[in-house]
């Protein structure tokens, strides 16, 4: 995973990036159907209770590395389409404008669509564009062709693993990303049990961006919602953002 989002930022994938999504791809589902049979059958264990306890373990770190590095991935794209486009630009912008003016603008108040996918309704003003994936979709957020802020919005399955555990663990995988948390509370979204997650982060370029996740309980399924936006654009895209991110209904 590391490989392909390297080269997702350096805009250079070689072929055995490919081949190594593909094998993790393929043991990621070989082991999730006879992962549980191989390791009750080469390994003496205690009791029944002993080994479903060490499984519970496992599926917890299973459900953050899938979670984390899909929204690493995200963030990792349009940051980089982000920070390409405003260099090219840069020179001409500081020339013809202060910098205190070269804030974008919010979006405009205007009519909202609404759309529903893979169960989860979201509505969202002009400016937003959306892009539906297998298992989540992203909202971007583009001005004069630069895209200045995503919401991501994910749904897995918890099974046996409990929400609190989900929520520790992914604090505890902020440091791994060179992040510092600034807040976690616990709160409600929609009427579900939910963790808000404020983290700061500096990507490659040296650009300080903010993250604000919400891990949403949703009994069997855990929804995570990842808005992200670098620094010096969240006065100006907050509001929009939060009429977004409030109208997400599972």
């Amino acid at each position: 995973m590391f490989i392909l989002v390297f080269g997702v930022i350096s805009r250079f994938i070689p072929l055995g990036a490919y081949i190594a999504l593909l094998v993790n791809l393929v043991l990621m589902i070989v082991l999730g159907v006879k992962g549980n049979e191989w390791t009750w059958r080469n390994k003496h264990w205690e009791s029944v209770e002993r080994f479903k306890k060490v499984q519970r373990r496992w599926a917890v770190w299973f459900l953050i590395l899938l979670i984390i590095p899909v929204v690493g991935l995200a963030a990792s794209v349009v940051l980089s389409a982000l920070n390409t486009a405003r260099q090219k630009g840069l020179q001409e912008r500081q020339t013809q404008t202060s910098p205190q003016e070269q804030t974008v603008p919010a979006p405009q108040q205007t009519a909202l669509t609404t759309k529903t996918i893979n169960g989860i309704t979201v509505s969202y003003p002009a400016g937003w564009s959306l892009t539906q994936q297998s298992s989540s979709f992203a909202l971007a957020y583009t001005q004069n062709g630069d895209t200045e802020a995503i919401i991501q919005v994910t749904s897995a399955q918890l099974g046996a693993t409990s929400f609190e555990a989900v929520v520790q663990q992914f604090l505890n995988g902020i440091p791994g990303k060179k992040g510092t948390l600034v807040s976690n509370t616990q709160t409600t979204f929609a009427g579900k049990q939910a963790e808000r997650i404020v983290w700061d982060a500096t990507n490659g370029k040296g650009v300080a961006i903010e993250y604000t996740t919400q891990l949403v309980n949703g009994g069997a399924t855990l929804y995570l919602i990842n808005y992200v936006a670098n620094k010096d654009q969240l006065t100006a895209l907050q509001s929009s953002a939060d009429q977004i991110i409030q109208s997400i209904r599972f």
